[in-house]
């Protein structure tokens, strides 16, 4: 070690002797254990079942166990009278009684004796450790809870009955609730369109919907392992029109990209013209998509899949089709005011019109409200 210099054997000896000092002067590592037994009136365990008039004697010794440069000796050691008994479960009851253990008048070679009375006849346990058996007819009374553990079940069972009380109440305000599985619609509302060929013109009308549907559960999703994105299942209201941007697809529910509600509606509409000197009626036969996001809540909205699905159909005169027709249902949202009623609002509707007479292809704004009733086929 050139870097010491001539100091190093000193340093090095220095360095021995107070490893040693201190390894000499090092206290033993000890440890202290309790013991208990049942034993009758000689100090032999306790054999068989005990009658209610029997003192139930426990022996309590204690000793320490040391340890020194690999040897070991035992000693004995006052006894630490917070391990004795303190409670005794019956069969059968939830709440332990108390045990009051006193010092008993036996004696035994080492330790002390304690004595508690027999608790009534039945099947009991001591404290987790010993099964004890008392004969007679019958069986003591379960013990009532202590008064803390009495406050807490009665706010236990206080918030269990708000909970049933609220789940009562949601039983008929929750979309995927009320609609599960198979079930149908039938909406009918008012509509309004608008456009521009050639000067602005627009519409006034009603529409009728009627179709199947297939609800299912409302996933979250949401992936596995060290890194997963935690899934909101407020973020289902990003998804149409994409509103949040690529971190909302990101963090989006799975059922918000295609829906738990799908199935379609074949469409009818009725409109009047609102252009001064026209008052003619046409009309419009339609299949419009159904995928839509039920989740817990009254509300219904579009899926991501959904905004980008048309409505495809034909526009009618009294006599004749007149065209074919595309909409797209950017963001229609169902509010549910019973089990079997919501209220709809068609949101803004874009489309095209393609006649077939060489007229110009339009493009078309609408909306719609209107009331549907909801049948369940389970």
């Amino acid at each position: 070690m050139p870097f010491l210099g001539k100091r190093a054997p000193g340093l090095l000896l220095h360095l021995t002797i107070v490893i040693v000092a201190g390894r000499a002067g090092a206290e033993p590592r000890c440890s202290s254990r309790c013991e208990m037994a049942l034993i009758d009136d000689a100090c032999h365990p306790h054999v068989g079942p005990y009658t209610p008039d029997d003192e139930i004697k426990v022996h309590l010794t204690c000793h320490q166990t040391c340890r020194d440069r690999g040897q070991t000796w035992k000693s004995p050691r006052f006894v630490e009278r917070h391990n004795l008994p303190k409670r005794i479960w019956q069969k059968g009851c939830r709440y332990p009684s108390p045990v009051h253990p006193h010092p008993s008048q036996a004696s035994c070679q080492d330790g002390e004796v304690f004595a508690f009375a027999s608790p009534g006849p039945g099947k009991h346990r001591l404290d987790h450790r010993f099964d004890l058996t008392i004969l007679g007819d019958g069986s003591t009374t379960c013990p009532p809870p202590p008064p803390a553990v009495r406050a807490r079940l009665r706010a236990e069972e206080k918030q269990r009955q708000e909970l049933e009380a609220r789940s009562e109440a949601r039983k008929d305000a929750e979309w995927d609730r009320v609609r599960k599985s198979w079930g149908s619609e039938l909406a009918t509302g008012g509509t309004a369109t608008w456009g521009d060929r050639d000067a602005p013109y627009g519409f006034v009308g009603a529409e009728v919907r009627m179709g199947p549907r297939l609800t299912r559960d409302f996933e979250l999703g949401g992936g596995g392992g060290e890194f997963s994105i935690s899934k909101s299942k407020g973020a289902r209201w990003c998804m149409p029109v994409l509103m949040c941007g690529a971190i909302g697809v990101l963090f989006a529910p799975e059922s918000s990209f295609v829906g738990n509600e799908h199935g379609f509606d074949v469409v009818g509409r009725v409109d009047r013209a609102l252009v001064p000197g026209n008052d003619s009626l046409t009309g419009a036969v339609g299949l419009r998509p159904h995928l839509r996001v039920a989740a817990d809540d009254r509300l219904r909205t579009q899926s991501l899949v959904g905004v980008f699905a048309p409505e495809l159909g034909f526009n009618v005169a009294p006599r004749e089709l007149t065209g074919f027709y595309a909409k797209w249902h950017l963001y229609p949202v169902d509010v549910l005011l019973s089990r079997h009623v919501a209220l709809s609002w068609d949101g803004p509707v874009i489309g095209v019109a393609v006649p077939f007479h060489g007229n110009p292809v339009t493009a078309t704004v609408s909306s719609s409200l209107s009331v549907s009733g909801l049948f369940d086929h389970d």
